[in-house]
C-alpha cells in the first residue's frame, strides 16, 4: 500500500517507520521549513507540493491512503474523500467541533454530555479583564485555526491564588 503522510512537522514519523518496515510504500510532506530534516534519511520526503503527488499515491480502488496530521485540512480531507482517495483524518465537520470551542461544547451539550463551565473572550485583554474581575482559576485554551489545538495555560494568579 502507498501511503503519504501530510503534516508540519512529521509527528507521525514512528508510524510512518512502522509502516515502512511492514512493507509499505511511504512518502511525507513536511510543510514547516524547521522541520524539513526531520526523519531525513529514513523516510522518501515528497520535495513537490503533496498534491503532485495524488497521482502516486492513488485512490482508493488502487489501495493508496493519505494521512493528514492535525487539523485545519477538514474540507479539503472532505472533497479528497468526494474525489475518491482513501483519507485518515478530519474532515469539515471534525475541524469545525475542533476549532470552533464554542461548538464544540454546543455539540456535547446538545447530546447530553456533561461539560465544564467555559467563557469565550475575544482577545488577551479581554481575558485579562475577566480573569481579574472574577479572581478564580482557569485554563486557557485558545479557539480557531490559527493556534495549535495543544495549545493550553494553566498557572496561579500573580499573587499566588
Amino acid at each position: 500500500m502507498r501511503v503519504l503522510g501530510v503534516g508540519d512537522s512529521c509527528d507521525l514519523g514512528d508510524l510512518y517507520l512502522r509502516l515502512r518496515a511492514a512493507g509499505h510504500l511511504v512518502r511525507v510532506r513536511v510543510n514547516d521549513g524547521d522541520s524539513k530534516d526531520v526523519f531525513v534519511g529514513l523516510l522518501d520526503h515528497s520535495h513537490a507540493s503533496w498534491p503532485e503527488d495524488l497521482a502516486w499515491v492513488g485512490k482508493r480502488d488502487g489501495g493508496g491512503v493519505i494521512l493528514f496530521e492535525g487539523v485545519g485540512h477538514g474540507e479539503l480531507q472532505s472533497q479528497l474523500r468526494r474525489d475518491g482517495y482513501f483519507v485518515v483524518g478530519g474532515s469539515a465537520w471534525a475541524d469545525k467541533l475542533e476549532i470552533d470551542r464554542s461548538h464544540g461544547q454546543a455539540m456535547l451539550r446538545k447530546l447530553g454530555l456533561p461539560i465544564a463551565e467555559h467563557h469565550e473572550l475575544l482577545g488577551f485583554e479581554a481575558a485579562i479583564d475577566f480573569v481579574k474581575k472574577t479572581r478564580k482559576r482557569y485554563v486557557l485554551k485558545f479557539s480557531g485555526s490559527g493556534f495549535s489545538s495543544t495549545r493550553s495555560y494553566v498557572g496561579n494568579l500573580p499573587d499566588g491564588t
